[in-house]
C-alpha cells in the first residue's frame, strides 16, 4: 500500500487557515519606525495607528512597553486586544483608553496609569469582555456607560473619586478589587442602572462607601463581596438589591498608653452587638496607669461601658490581659501575667452588649479607652468581635 497516494501525508497549508474573521495587527513601541502593522517584524509603533487600521472583527497584539499616547478610542466592533505583560498606557492628560465599539475584548496584563483626576478605562460600547486589567491612580478607575459588560480580575488602586463607576444595565464583575484613598467610593452603581452582578469582589480603604447603589438602581446581586479595613458603610439607597457583603467581624487596634486622656479604639456605625472586647498587653505598662475604663462617646454624650471608678492597670507585664467580662457597673477585668491566670466572665450575659451610634446630631460615635492616671508607658493591642444589628452597621478601627 506504500504507493497508494490516498495515504500520503501532505502538510497543512496554513496560508488558507483564518484565525479570525479579519486580520491580526501588531504594535511594538520599541521599534524605530512604524511598519504596516501586518506582522511582528513590521509592527506599528503606536496603539493609535492600529486603532486607525483595524476593521470590525480584527485583532491587535500589543508588545510590552509604555505607551504615552492621548486620545485612544477604539470605535470598531468585535475587536480583540491582547496586551503582553508589562504593557502600560500612561497618557499625560485625558481619559487613558476609551472603548466605544461594541463586543470588544481586552486580555493579557494591561496596566493603565491615568493622569490626576482622569478616567483609566471608559467603555461606552456594549457587551465587552475585559480581563486582567490594572488601573492605578487617576480620578476614576473604570467608567461603564455601555450595557452588558463582563469584567474579571480587574483592579483599581488609589482612584481619587470612584474605582468602578457603573452607569448602565447588566454588568457582571467577578473577582475585581480596589484599594481606595480617603473619601472615595469603591463600586458605585448609579444612573438607574439595573440587573447586574458583583461576585467575590473586594473593596478596602474607601471611607465614603465601599459599595454604593444610588436611588433608581435595582435588581443587583452582590455575592460574597468583602468590604475591608477603611471602607465606609455600604449603602443601598432604595433597599432594592441583594447585598451579600462581608465585613471583617474581628478587628484590632493597637494603643499606646495615653496618660490622663482618652483614645478612640473603634468607630461605631448603626447598631451593633459586641461579642467581646479584650486587649493583651504587648509592652509593660508604667506606674500610675490608674482609673482606666471603656466608654461610648458621640461627641456630646458619654455612656460607661465599664465602671467609671476604673481599673488600676499599673505595672502590668507583657502578656497580661485586660477585658470587659461583666456589666457596665463593673470595672475592666485585669489578668496580671506576673503569674499564670484565668479570665472567666462572672455572668456571660453581660460580656456581650449592644451599642448604637448617635443619629441626627452629626457626631461620630466611638468606643474609647479613658484613663485619668498619668502613667504614659506601655502598649495594649485591643481585639473586638462584633455582629451587625441594623442593615448597614459596621465597627471599624478608629
Amino acid at each position: 500500500m506504500s504507493g497508494n497516494k490516498f495515504f500520503e501525508h501532505k502538510p497543512l497549508d496554513r496560508n488558507h487557515e483564518k484565525l479570525y474573521t479579519g486580520d491580526v495587527w501588531y504594535v511594538a513601541g520599541d521599534i524605530a519606525t512604524s511598519g504596516d502593522g501586518k506582522c511582528p517584524a513590521c509592527s506599528f509603533k503606536t496603539i493609535g495607528e492600529a486603532f486607525t487600521a483595524v476593521q470590525d472583527g480584527d485583532a491587535i497584539r500589543i508588545k510590552a512597553g509604555t505607551y504615552t499616547e492621548t486620545g485612544l478610542d477604539l470605535s470598531n466592533n468585535s475587536i480583540e486586544l491582547y496586551f503582553e505583560i508589562g504593557s502600560i498606557i500612561d497618557p499625560a492628560t485625558g481619559t487613558a483608553l476609551v472603548i466605544s465599539g461594541d463586543y470588544c475584548s481586552i486580555s493579557g496584563k494591561l496596566r493603565i496609569e491615568p493622569a490626576a483626576g482622569q478616567i483609566g478605562l471608559q467603555v461606552t460600547g456594549v457587551r465587552g469582555v475585559f480581563e486582567g486589567i490594572q488601573v492605578h491612580a487617576g480620578g476614576t478607575g473604570y467608567q461603564l456607560t455601555g450595557a452588558g459588560h463582563f469584567l474579571r480580575d480587574c483592579s483599581s488602586g488609589s482612584a481619587t473619586t470612584t474605582a468602578f463607576d457603573i452607569q448602565a444595565n447588566s454588568q457582571k464583575l467577578y473577582s475585581c478589587r480596589t484599594v481606595g484613598v480617603g473619601a472615595t467610593k469603591g463600586y458605585k452603581i448609579s444612573n438607574s442602572a439595573d440587573n447586574g452582578v458583583l461576585c467575590e469582589c473586594i473593596s478596602i480603604g474607601h471611607t465614603d462607601a465601599g459599595y454604593y447603589i444610588d436611588t433608581g438602581s435595582s435588581s443587583w446581586v452582590l455575592e460574597k463581596c468583602i468590604s475591608g479595613i477603611g471602607d465606609g458603610k455600604w449603602r443601598d439607597i432604595d433597599s432594592a438589591n441583594e447585598m451579600g457583603i462581608v465585613y471583617p467581624n474581628e478587628i484590632y487596634k493597637e494603643m499606646d498608653i495615653p496618660g490622663n486622656t482618652t483614645v478612640n479604639l473603634f468607630k461605631i456605625t448603626g447598631a451593633v452587638k459586641i461579642e467581646y472586647i479584650w486587649g493583651h498587653v504587648t509592652t509593660a505598662t508604667g506606674a500610675n496607669t490608674t482609673v482606666c475604663s471603656l466608654i461610648l462617646y458621640d461627641g456630646t454624650n458619654t455612656v460607661q461601658l465599664t465602671s467609671a471608678g476604673g481599673q488600676d492597670l499599673s505595672d502590668l507585664p507583657a502578656n497580661s490581659l485586660v477585658s470587659k467580662t461583666a456589666a457596665a457597673a463593673n470595672a475592666l477585668t485585669k489578668s496580671d501575667a506576673t503569674s499564670c491566670w484565668l479570665s472567666e466572665p462572672t455572668g456571660y450575659i453581660f460580656a456581650e452588649f449592644a451599642v448604637g451610634e448617635l443619629t441626627g446630631g452629626g457626631g461620630t460615635t466611638y468606643i474609647k479607652y479613658k484613663q485619668t492616671g498619668v502613667g504614659t508607658t506601655g502598649t495594649i493591642h485591643w481585639h473586638c468581635k462584633w455582629k451587625p444589628l441594623t442593615e448597614s452597621a459596621v465597627v471599624e478601627p478608629a
